[in-house]
């Protein structure tokens, strides 16, 4: 059996996806946010201006994800079919993009880019192949993102691979799968009410 460097792999993989989909949520925050101003000091919704822009974004992060998990699925020729890797890649961009919006909220647009590609990478060296504390793994959305993955890519193959899960602490127990899923979608929640939060509380002399 062949020993697949799966680690490494889905770490480079979550890096670079997430250093991609960090940008629209910079870009959509960062430029609306002049528009924002404006909409809440004449009394517009705040929550409403917040899920649409959430809601206006998802149709270029799900084409993004897509693209990315194409290239990442046709060039290795991969054996796993396309629609199970692209879940855990979707789950990536959407949080990696809520991470670039909470950049946005809090930095201006000359330093928050680099914040958010930092934060980024810090969470993408989190997934479990390098040898970081358990306890620095587990808060870190790239570490269920690469057991999603690990589930995915290598687990139903393992009579072709030498499968390396328990090295890197990956749940391998029967509702690993769906606690992972569970645990990115509530990463997704938290980022975007933390960037929320931070909307409504800076600036708040212009929001009147």
């Amino acid at each position: 059996r062949v020993l697949f460097r799966s680690p490494q792999v889905f770490m480079y993989a979550s890096m670079a996806l997430g250093l991609v989909c960090a940008t629209p949520g910079l870009n959509i925050f960062l430029n609306d946010r002049d528009t924002y101003f404006r909409e809440a000091a004449s009394g517009f919704s705040k929550p409403a201006y917040y899920l649409g822009s959430i809601l206006a974004s998802q149709v270029r992060i799900f084409i993004t994800a897509m693209t990315f998990t194409a290239a990442f699925h046709i060039v290795p020729r991969l054996y796993v079919p396309f629609w199970p890797l692209f879940l855990p890649m979707y789950l990536n961009a959407l949080c990696s993009y809520a991470l670039g919006g909470i950049a946005a909220m809090h930095f201006d647009a000359s330093t928050a880019p680099l914040v958010s590609y930092l934060a980024v990478i810090f969470a993408g060296c989190l997934s479990g192949f390098i040898k970081f504390p358990m306890f620095m793994k587990y808060l870190s959305y790239e570490f269920y993102n690469s057991a999603l993955l690990q589930r995915v890519f290598v687990v139903p193959y393992d009579y072709i691979y030498n499968t390396t899960s328990d090295l890197y602490g990956w749940p391998e127990f029967a509702g690993a799968f769906g606690l992972c899923v569970g645990v990115m979608l509530a990463y997704f929640a938290f980022f975007h009410l933390v960037a929320f939060i931070l909307m409504v509380a800076l600036h708040r002399d212009k929001q009147r």
